[in-house]
């Protein structure tokens, strides 16, 4: 396994309420955290990190991403816990010198990562950021916004890049895939009448063998362009997945759109373990 490490390039920490969520906070020693009080809104302050994104060396697919910070202090003693999360950010550029709470970009309220953290923490912490770069990864992103937040009012300070020479700058681990325990089953031409203008993928068609069902995954990476293919009715976009499971439920069908006689879609197949097929696999669809 090869593994990468993405230092941070931004951090700052912004701060809620009258008198402060247009001031800009890029202290050079702390990333203050504290949770928004419901007496007090000035006292939330949420992290805000930004990480470049280059393509790593070993290829453009990744078995695992970590994001480590260092907590240098809590205000809370060691019988308590606190929960930390990591949200992802809009894909918005922003400076270390001007970013606010207000013109800050927008973060998703569900976290990437949550860790249970003993209030006498002091040091690396990280998070699993996989699923989120590796989708950034594969929209030829550049760069990757985090937000930080915890869930009590009492501070949790992390250090930032500029802090001793970037001693404890946080950093992205990226690492390689694991070999794959998947080998190819079956991939075979899935044919759909013109006048029923559905049909459901099997197992027949496309069939990944070396695990079970539930634990190989499918990302579409070629959408169709004769029709639609679906899950449970709804639309599966580019690197959208699903597993083998929702093949053999018949939850994944082909909708015709009503024009042409032949469609193709392309598949990424990884297993549970995080290891990728060696090459996409094309299923061709025949429409009569």
């Amino acid at each position: 396994m090869i593994t990468q490490k993405i230092n941070v390039a931004k951090d700052v920490y912004v701060r809620g309420g009258s008198g402060n969520s247009n001031a800009n906070f890029n202290d050079v020693a702390t990333i203050d955290l504290k949770a928004v009080s419901s007496a007090d809104a000035t006292v939330g302050r949420i992290g805000v990190m930004q990480y470049p994104l280059e393509k790593p060396s070993f290829g453009d697919k990744i078995g695992a991403a970590k994001m480590y910070v260092y907590v240098y202090t809590t205000g809370l003693t060691p019988a308590t816990t606190f929960s930390f999360s990591a949200h992802l950010g809009e894909n918005k550029d922003w400076a270390e010198n001007a970013i606010t709470w207000n013109n800050a970009p927008t973060y998703n309220s569900v976290p990437m990562s949550t860790l249970s953290i003993p209030g006498e923490t002091v040091g690396w912490v990280s998070f699993d950021v996989t699923s989120a770069v590796s989708q950034l990864y594969a929209n030829n992103e550049t760069f990757i916004n985090v937000f930080l937040k915890h869930n009590v009012d009492n501070f949790i300070k992390v250090r930032p890049r500029e802090f001793s020479n970037g001693l404890y700058s946080s950093y992205i681990t990226i690492s390689s895939p694991p070999q794959t325990v998947l080998t190819l089953g079956k991939v075979s031409v899935l044919n759909v009448s013109a006048l029923e203008q559905i049909a459901p993928l099997t197992l027949a068609n496309l069939k990944m063998e070396g695990t079970t069902d539930h634990n190989i995954t499918y990302s579409v990476k070629q959408v169709p362009t004769a029709g639609f293919l679906v899950k449970y009715g709804i639309p599966l976009a580019a690197n959208a997945s699903f597993s083998q499971a929702d093949i053999a439920k018949g939850a994944i069908k082909y909708l015709y759109g009503g024009s042409g006689n032949t469609d193709k879609i392309i598949f990424e197949a990884r297993d549970h373990n995080g290891g990728y097929f060696k090459s996409d696999i094309s299923l061709d669809i025949a429409i009569k």
